[in-house]
Formats: C-alpha cells, structure tokens, sequence
C-alpha cells in the first residue's frame, strides 16, 4: 500500500476517534405531553424496570393513540389453568374435552366458548376450529389417539 496513502487513513482513524472521544454526550429530555388537538398524546408513564407486568398494564390503560383503552376480558380464575385433553363423540357430534387444573373436566362442542372466551366454530377429527381476531382457524391436535366413537 502507498505510505501516503497509509498515512492519510491512521491519520483520518485518530481524527474520528478524536473528535467521538471530545464530543459531548447528548441530553435526554422528556417529552411535555400535548394538548388534546395536538394530535399526538404521548402519556408520562414512569418506568419500572423490575416490575414488567405494572408497566405493561399502564401501557395498556393509557390512551397513546387517542382512543379509550380497552376494557380487559374478565375471566374466571379457576379456568385461568386449563388445557385440551382431546376430542370425543361420533363424526356428526363430536365434543372438545377440556381439563382444568383442579381436575375438573367438561366437553364442549361447536357453539359453546373456551374458559378464556374463544368461540368454538367446529369440531373435527384432528383439531378445533376457532374464530380469532374475527377469522377461522383450525387448532390441530396432533399427537393424539384417534376420536373415540361410540
């Protein structure tokens, strides 16, 4: 490599290193909130770094794109622990097992809802499906034995 050349960068390498270290570091300031017909609202959250969950629920309860925050779905705290055991019942009528965690277990079949909410749409031999977020979806159940048919 030509030593002009070689020079001119080692010396251009120290002159941007230079000028990072000498710089001064930028000042971080607070948005003020806006006024209503701002258009922007940018809400004062203080943030907590070991609690998550608070956070998130002041997230969610402030009103950052203007809207009124949504009310959340109240569930009941025995079906907040459940799972799909497995599908039963003949091909015309055929019912999901669902098995909460105090061993309670209930069958449910097309119509009815799930304990967090979720309409069951129908229910066939490998999967449930649901309606989320207004749109069908198959829920596969893999991995299990075959409906049991009576």
């Amino acid at each position: 490599m030509n030593p002009l050349v070689k020079r001119y960068l080692v010396g251009l390498v120290i002159t941007t290193a230079a000028v990072m270290a000498l710089s001064p570091q930028p000042k971080i300031t607070l948005t003020k909130t806006g006024a209503s017909d701002d258009g922007w609202l940018v809400p004062k959250i203080a943030p907590d770094p070991g609690n998550a969950a608070a956070a998130l629920s002041d997230l969610l309860q402030s009103r950052l794109w203007g809207a009124a925050p949504e009310r959340p779905n109240l569930v009941d705290d025995k079906a907040s622990r459940w799972r799909i055991a497995g599908i039963t019942g003949r091909p015309a009528e055929r019912y999901v097992i669902v098995q909460f965690g105090d061993e309670r277990i209930v069958q449910l079949k097309a119509g009815d809802k799930f304990p967090d909410g979720t309409p069951i749409l129908a229910v066939r031999e490998g999967g449930v499906c649901l309606l989320l977020s207004s749109k069908r979806r198959l829920l596969p159940i893999e991995g299990q034995m075959p409906p049991i048919t009576w």
